[in-house]
């Protein structure tokens, strides 16, 4: 009797250990994550530095790495099912670039107004409008005319100079612009009561809303398929 205990004890333990040692392994913070077992991984692997305005994205973290793969999977060719959005960013970038460059700001917010609207101008449920998707009032705080008879939301030109207005007055608060393209997001109120709540200035660990802490994944992940379009399905000339 004594004898049979001891071994169901032993086959018990040694399952539990097995258990936890595929766990652990599954969960291996590198870049050669083991996914867990459900997940869909993309057929292109992450490069092994990601970094949005020269400010690298610590991948090597397990929930970044996760986070980022899910807005690639968004956005690859099989999700969206269209190269329409590359002609036309390739359109609006003509314009946009020249523009972020005058002011000083980095090419990789070219991919905002694509976050924000799809390079189209339409008024949002909340107000806001343009590439850009300015609210009125901040879009008369950096030097646009909103009112009954013109709305400079919609001038693709005006709007990107006061983004960009907008911008270095946000860099010159939070000295990121991982930072920056957050606060575009959430305002830039409402991220410094976070991160002083928090006691955090790290975009990838705070604690945001779902919008906001997807918002850069999304950016960035905008720029990969940009930048390597075949990569992600897209076949573009």
């Amino acid at each position: 009797m004594k004898k049979y205990i001891f071994t169901s004890v032993l086959t018990i333990t040694l399952f539990a250990i097995s258990k936890l040692f595929m766990f652990s392994t599954a969960i291996h913070s590198t870049n050669n994550f083991s996914l867990l077992e459900g997940q869909i991984t993309l057929g292109t692997p992450l490069p092994s530095t990601l970094n949005f305005a020269g400010e690298l994205v610590p991948i090597d973290n397990y929930d970044v790495y996760l986070k980022m793969e899910a807005a690639l999977k968004k956005q690859n060719f099989a999700a969206t099912k269209t190269n329409s959005m590359h002609k036309r960013a390739k359109q609006w970038f003509k314009v946009i670039d020249p523009i972020l460059k005058r002011h000083g700001i980095p090419e990789d917010f070219r991919y905002v107004p694509f976050i924000e609207s799809m390079f189209r101008s339409g008024t949002s449920a909340r107000g806001a409008d343009g590439f850009w998707q300015f609210m009125p009032e901040t879009a008369r705080h950096f030097g646009l005319r909103v009112d009954e008879e013109v709305d400079e939301r919609i001038d693709v030109i005006k709007s990107t100079h006061a983004a960009c207005r907008y911008l270095k007055a946000l860099y010159k608060e939070f000295g990121s612009w991982t930072l920056v393209a957050a606060a575009y997001n959430i305002g830039e109120g409402k991220l410094l009561r976070t991160m002083s709540a928090q006691n955090n200035e790290d975009y990838y660990t705070l604690t945001l809303n779902k919008e906001t802490s997807e918002y850069l994944y999304k950016i960035i992940a905008a720029k990969e398929v940009f930048t390597r379009p075949s990569d992600y399905g897209y076949t573009v000339n």
